[in-house]
């Protein structure tokens, strides 16, 4: 395990593994495996927009004008077929002119440009139709928007719709009570914290987090009841049940600001793509991976931004869809250690 995750990954070469005395049967005990993208479904040749998925972003303040066009942008480079933003009424004249396939749902805002609690009917009303919904990119930690957070947070999962909570809404999340995102209802949960999230999330130190991710992950997946993705190099993707996909695609140039927003995009996308939670997860934080390293092929890693990976996605889709594509030393470093 340790020479999958950082730091151990940078210092070492070629891993060959081969078995010693240990019988297979105790594999099972660690239940780590390596990221292995599911086989998505061909497009339907007569399917239309609402045929590939509908998403709502909750997202964007008047701070963060780039995460909301990114996570609901990277909904739709990943596949996705209708995404709605729903984000402060003073944000949809910028958003909207270099991001006009969006379908916009302007709400109420506070004299900080952050969304106000008064948006909840709205947005509650939006989630009709909807195949998933999004709450976090750029949300701002404003009074009122962390209100409005701790109230449609229940509200989402009595309506029994997959969640995807990012950004700022993690930091609410993390003054709440875990409950608050079950609230009887059966929709799915899916986290996506950063490591100092994560931290806040536990209520424990960066110190202590990073000393032990994947238990810490498990840690939170049980507290929250959710399928928790662990942001970083080699990401973690953790289940309720305590298994882990270690991520193998991505690069150091991915180490940029909205990057996260691009995966949020990417696995709201999967979720939509008739996979299972745990498997569009996987899949998501393995597609936005390989969006980066196909942008770092072109560009090279200094200097890539977040547009740079976006506009890489289809690319990334190509490659999950024909790993024929995939060149060769990438192929190496995603198929992982050599089994002898």
């Amino acid at each position: 395990l340790g020479n999958m995750l950082y730091p151990g990954y940078a210092m070492g070469g070629d891993l060959v593994t081969t078995r010693i005395s240990f019988p297979p049967s105790h594999d099972s005990e660690l239940n780590v495996e390596i990221s292995r993208p599911a086989c998505i479904a061909d497009r339907d040749p007569a399917g239309h927009k609402g045929s590939f998925g509908q998403a709502l972003f909750v997202a964007g303040s008047r701070n963060y004008y780039g995460a909301p066009k990114l996570a609901s942008m990277g909904f739709l480079k990943a596949g996705g077929g209708y995404s709605r933003l729903a984000c402060p009424e003073s944000l949809v004249p910028v958003v909207s002119s270099t991001a006009g396939t969006l379908v916009f749902i302007p709400l109420p805002e506070t004299k900080r440009g952050a969304i106000a609690k008064e948006a909840v009917g709205r947005i509650l009303d939006s989630t009709d139709k909807q195949n998933v919904v999004v709450v976090g990119p750029g949300l701002s930690l404003d009074e009122d928007t962390q209100q409005m957070v701790a109230e449609i947070l229940p509200k989402l999962s009595q309506k029994g719709l997959p969640v995807v909570v990012d950004g700022d809404a993690l930091t609410v999340l993390s003054k709440l009570d875990p409950s608050v995102l079950t609230a009887g209802g059966s929709g799915e949960r899916i986290l996506t914290p950063h490591i100092g999230e994560l931290a806040r999330l536990l209520d424990r130190s960066i110190k202590e987090v990073k000393a032990d991710l994947v238990d810490s992950g498990r840690e939170a997946a049980k507290k929250y009841r959710a399928i928790i993705v662990v942001k970083g190099a080699h990401t973690l993707v953790v289940a309720q049940d305590g298994r882990v996909s270690i991520n193998p695609t991505g690069n150091s140039g991915m180490g940029t600001a909205g990057s996260g927003d691009v995966l949020t995009g990417c696995i709201s996308a999967m979720l939509c793509a008739g996979l299972s939670p745990y498997q569009a997860t996987v899949t998501g934080v393995y597609l936005h991976g390989m969006a980066g390293d196909a942008a770092a092929l072109k560009l090279g890693q200094d200097g890539m931004t977040a547009d740079d990976i976006l506009n890489s996605v289809p690319e990334g889709m190509k490659w999950i869809r024909d790993p024929t594509l995939i060149p060769e030393h990438l192929w190496k470093q995603y198929i992982g250690p050599e089994i002898i």
